[in-house]
């Protein structure tokens, strides 16, 4: 019984404080000015109401603002049927990825029931990112092109110009850049160059846009020139690709 009527009271003495803050910020209002302290504590309340809405705001902006990334990534994937029309496209969503930044696996949602072979290569909007290493029925796993080594390496064309090089895209690098190796001394003079697949020797086709040589710098065995390539792709932000199936006849 008497804690039913301290709870009654709690109720009462909360209202009365209610209804005393509305007089006052009344009588403020009417009056047309406040004293430094009225004004401080009037500048807090509506500090704290706005703090209050802002989480709620800043969450619905940032839910937007990837709304909009997503959808402009699935609009420039499927222009690519433009610029890779002599290809089958197929595309796919990511669905996995290991927690490591450095983890060099994706999975997407495409499987040998929709056609997909190991060594497929596989690109994103801004360019190629690896390819098919593991096949199941309905999804896949795709080595990106951060697991580049000795045994992972892609042939590639550098462009400028009326320049046409020949190179290995070889390495992956921690500031996310590529390396292409085995070029002569006579090829310094080609930053700005576009790289892409060459489609010489090996299951990738050719023309597919990898990056743009930054610099040029002589390798470790001093001899021949390495040129570090930035790529457009993020690698650890991927969420549709499109597998290049086969070229159309």
């Amino acid at each position: 019984m008497m804690r039913k009527r301290r709870k009654v009271r709690k109720i009462l003495l909360g209202f009365i404080l209610l209804l005393l803050l509305g007089v006052f910020w009344y009588a403020l209002s009417k009056r047309g000015f406040y004293t430094s302290i009225e004004s401080f504590a009037k500048d807090v309340f509506y500090y704290f109401l706005d703090f209050k809405s802002e989480p709620s705001n800043f969450l619905d902006f940032t839910l937007s603002d990837e709304k909009d990334k997503e959808i402009d990534e699935l609009q420039s994937l499927l222009e690519l049927d433009t610029s890779l029309s002599r290809f089958e496209l197929l595309y796919a969503t990511t669905i996995n990825r290991t927690v490591s930044p450095y983890s060099n696996i994706l999975t997407i949602d495409k499987g040998s029931d929709d056609g997909v072979l190991a060594d497929m290569a596989v690109v994103s909007a801004d360019g190629m990112i690896g390819t098919v290493s593991k096949v199941t029925k309905n999804y896949a796993e795709v080595s990106l092109l951060s697991a580049l080594s000795s045994s992972y390496q892609i042939p590639v064309v550098i462009t400028l110009g009326e320049k046409t090089i020949y190179a290995v895209l070889s390495d992956y690098l921690e500031d996310g850049t590529f390396v292409a190796s085995g070029l002569s001394v006579q090829d310094k003079d080609i930053v700005g160059g576009i790289v892409s697949t060459s489609g010489l020797g090996s299951f990738y086709p050719s023309g597919i846009y990898l990056g743009e040589v930054s610099k040029v710098q002589t390798s470790s065995d001093e001899i021949s020139l390495n040129a570090i390539v930035v790529p457009k792709v993020q690698l650890n932000q991927i969420r549709y690709v499109a597998i290049l199936r086969r070229e159309v006849e």
